[in-house]
Parts: structure tokens; sequence; C-alpha cells
């Protein structure tokens, strides 16, 4: 049998580099940008929060119909956050 070298061994973990350690990291990636909104417009963490989860809910819908509706539902509230953001620079 020939050597394995780590790529090799990275294929037999899922193909990464970290194995489980880089997927347990990737929340946090995910969510940087939401607590930046938030920390820089308070106002803004709860239109930025329904936002970033609407978009998150597009990855699991079972259908087209259910994945058109989270679409709109995506969009609403990308356009939710956007009307908090304009109102927070109006003041």
């Amino acid at each position: 049998m020939a050597p394995r070298g780590p790529a090799a061994e990275r294929r037999e973990r899922g193909g990464r580099r970290g194995g489980a350690g880089r997927v347990a990291r990737h929340p946090l990636r995910r969510d940087r940008p939401l607590v930046a909104v938030s920390v820089l417009g308070p106002s803004l963490t709860e239109p930025a929060r329904r936002a970033a989860l609407a978009a998150f809910d597009l990855r699991d819908a079972p259908d087209h119909t259910a994945l058109a509706d989270r679409r709109e539902a995506a969009i609403t509230a990308t356009g939710d956050l956007v009307a908090a953001a304009g109102r927070a620079m109006a003041r």
C-alpha cells in the first residue's frame, strides 16, 4: 500500500482542512455582519436579524413553492432593514 499524504487524509475527512473544527467555526463567520450592524446601529439589530434569518431559511426550502415564499419573505425582510437603516441615518 502506498503511503498516504495529507491530501488523501483531507479527502477522507470531507475534503477540507480542519475537518469538523472548520464546520464548528463557520456560524461565527456567518454572524459577523449581523454583529457589526448591531454594534454600529443598535436600532437595526432586530431588522438585521430578521433579514439574516430569512436569507438563511432559503437553504432549507423543501420545494419550489416554499422557496418562492421564503424568497418573498427574504425580500420583504431586506426591505424592512433598508427602511430601518434609512430612518436611523435620518436622525
